[in-house]
C-alpha cells in the first residue's frame, strides 16, 4: 500500500459492504483500484477472496479497529460509518474505542462520516477541530433534531451541494442506503463523475455473508449474514422484512463469551420480533475461554417473544440447524446469523430441505 492514495473504511458495522461498494464503483467507472476487503466481492472481475492488486494509485481497505491496527494507515480518505461499544476485551471501555476512532479520523486528509450515528458524529466533530475536511452524510427525510448533512440519501436518490440524482441501492435496508451514499461520496471525492458513480451503485452484487442468498428449496429461502452485534442483527432483520419476508426462522450464533456477557440483553431486544421462530445456538468462543454462567440463555432470558413467535436454545450448532429446518415452512425466510461457524448451518438446512424435496 506504500505510495498509494489510501481509502480506509472504518466503523463498528458495515465496513466490508461499504469497502466493496467503493471498489465496485471505481472499477465500473474505469478506475483500476486495489482493494482489500474481508469477504468475497461478487461481480468484480479479478476478485480473489476479497483482495485485488490494481494498476491505479488508489487502494481501498477495510480498516479493522478490533486490535487498533487501523491506526497504522496513512489515509487520504477515512470513512467512519458508525462507532459503538465493541471489542471491549481489547479497548477496555467505550471511551477508549471512541478515542481510537478520533485518532484514526484526525490523521486523514478527508473524513466521510455518518452524522446520523452519534458516535460517528462526535468523531467527525473532533476531526474537524483537528483541521480535517469533513463530509457528513445521513438519510432523508432528516429525523427530528438531526444534525445537518452534506450528503443525504432517500430510498430513490442522493443529494449533495444542491444537486440531486437517482441512486438505486440493490441491497435492502436503510443501513445499506447509508453505506451506498458513503461509498458514492468517496468515489466523487476521488474524482469520479457523480452520475456515473450513482449508476454504478445499481449494479453492486454484494459480498459474501452480507445478506447473502445461499439458496432456495420448496419455496423456502436461506439467507446467511455475518451480523454479530445487536445493532447489526436488528438491521439485518429489518432488511429481511423490507425485502418481503413475512415469517422468519432465525438461527443466531452469538460470538465470544465477553461480547455475550456485555451485550446479551441487547441481543435479546434485537431478536424480539413478531412472526418468527428464534433458535439460539451455543456461544461460539473462538479465541476466548468460556466464562462461567455466560451462555445463550442470557439472550433467551432477555428476549421477549413477539406475536406468533417462539424461542428455543439448542444444544449444538447441528441441533440448531435441525430445529431451524423443522420449524421452516414453504414461503419462509430462514436466516443464519453470526460471525462464527453458523454459516455451515445454512448449507445443512438447504440440504435437508432439498433431500426432502426429492
Amino acid at each position: 500500500l506504500e505510495g498509494r492514495r489510501l481509502v480506509s473504511v472504518a466503523g463498528s458495522h458495515g465496513k466490508t459492504t461499504t469497502s466493496a461498494m467503493v471498489a465496485h464503483i471505481l472499477h465500473r467507472c474505469g478506475v483500476d483500484a486495489s482493494y482489500a476487503v474481508g469477504a468475497r466481492v461478487f461481480g468484480v472481475e479479478g476478485a480473489v477472496a476479497g483482495g485485488y492488486g490494481g494498476s491505479s494509485d488508489i487502494a481501498v481497505v477495510e480498516a479493522d479497529e478490533s486490535d487498533g491496527s487501523f491506526l497504522n494507515y496513512d489515509t487520504e480518505i477515512a470513512m467512519v460509518l458508525n462507532v459503538e461499544p465493541d471489542h471491549l476485551d481489547f479497548f477496555g471501555s467505550f471511551a477508549a474505542v471512541e478515542e481510537a476512532f478520533v485518532r484514526f479520523a484526525s490523521r486523514a486528509r478527508v473524513l466521510i462520516a455518518c452524522v446520523d450515528d452519534p458516535g460517528a458524529a462526535r468523531v467527525a466533530d473532533a476531526a474537524a477541530e483537528a483541521g480535517v475536511r469533513v463530509v457528513r452524510y445521513g438519510v432523508w427525510p432528516r429525523p427530528p433534531g438531526a444534525r445537518d448533512a452534506d450528503v443525504v440519501v432517500s430510498d430513490r436518490d442522493v443529494t449533495w451541494a444542491e444537486r440531486t440524482m437517482p441512486l438505486v441501492v440493490p441491497v435492502p435496508g436503510v443501513h445499506q442506503r447509508l453505506n451506498a451514499s458513503a461509498a458514492w461520496a468517496t468515489a466523487v471525492e476521488l474524482g469520479v463523475n457523480p452520475v456515473r458513480a450513482a449508476d454504478a451503485v445499481a449494479s453492486f452484487a454484494g459480498t459474501g455473508r452480507r445478506f447473502e442468498l445461499r439458496g432456495e428449496a420448496r419455496g423456502m429461502r436461506v439467507i446467511d449474514d455475518y451480523a454479530h452485534h445487536p445493532t447489526e442483527v436488528a438491521a439485518v432483520l429489518a432488511a429481511a422484512r423490507a425485502d418481503g419476508a413475512s415469517r422468519l426462522v432465525v438461527l443466531f450464533q452469538p460470538a465470544l463469551f465477553s461480547r455475550t456477557q456485555a451485550l446479551g440483553a441487547d441481543f435479546g431486544r434485537a431478536l424480539s420480533i413478531d412472526n418468527a421462530a428464534i433458535i439460539l445456538a451455543p456461544v461460539y468462543g473462538d479465541r476466548e475461554d468460556p466464562i462461567p454462567g455466560v451462555t445463550s440463555h442470557i439472550i433467551a432470558d432477555a428476549l421477549t417473544a413477539g406475536d406468533s413467535s417462539t424461542v428455543e436454545v439448542a444444544e449444538s450448532l447441528e441441533d440448531a440447524a435441525d430445529r431451524a429446518a423443522a420449524r421452516a415452512r414453504p414461503g419462509d425466510t430462514v436466516m443464519t446469523i453470526g460471525s462464527g461457524t453458523v454459516t455451515q448451518a445454512a448449507g445443512w438446512i438447504l440440504d435437508k430441505w432439498s433431500r426432502a424435496d426429492g
